[in-house]
């Protein structure tokens, strides 16, 4: 049996026990209720360009403007087709005119003759995605064998003949994916 005294002192302990219990409750409390307020302050604008500048991951910010059929002839350029802009009803980027005849046909031939319209800006699916590149394994009226690539505001057609080189699509695509990188 206990004492009187022995029970009062468990109370008394019980006591003690519970209120470290409370503070650390407190403290704990207080702590996240911090770390949210922190998490939640916005950072001001300055800290924020200063942070994207001193990065060294920092990706290149696209304008967003329509592909100039002069960027669009030296991206062709670069990737081996002889690209000429032209003015046939529109602005229009080729290797070969509708007239073509001789070296300059048998040129355009063996280098794939490519015709890109390069419109104002950019229509249907290219308008809601600007970056990125549609292709397709053949031309839209299926008359001749090519190959149809869009970004943005241009549309290229590919035609394929015999005598075209055997790398012609891939070399296509590498100028349109050079465009889309750097547009």
């Amino acid at each position: 049996m206990q004492t009187p005294g022995q029970s009062e002192r468990k109370a008394v302990n019980v006591v003690h026990f519970q209120v470290p219990n409370q503070a650390i409750l407190v403290v704990t409390v207080l702590f996240f209720t911090l770390l949210g307020v922190a998490c939640g302050r916005p950072i001001p604008d300055s800290k924020v360009g200063a942070e994207h500048r001193e990065s060294k991951t920092v990706a290149r910010c696209t304008n967003g403007k329509p592909i100039g059929a002069r960027l669009l002839r030296d991206a062709l350029r670069r990737h081996g087709f002889s690209a000429q802009c032209q003015a046939i009803g529109g602005a229009e980027v080729a290797n070969f005119s509708p007239t073509a005849q001789g070296a300059e046909e048998a040129r355009a031939d063996r280098e794939g003759p490519v015709i890109c319209e390069v419109r104002r800006r950019p229509i249907g699916r290219m308008a809601r995605h600007p970056h990125k590149v549609f292709e397709y394994d053949s031309l839209p009226t299926h008359a001749y064998p090519g190959r149809q690539i869009f970004l943005a505001n241009v549309d290229c057609s590919l035609y394929l003949e015999r005598s075209t080189r055997k790398e012609v699509a891939r070399q296509l695509r590498a100028a349109i994916d050079e465009l889309s990188q750097s547009h």
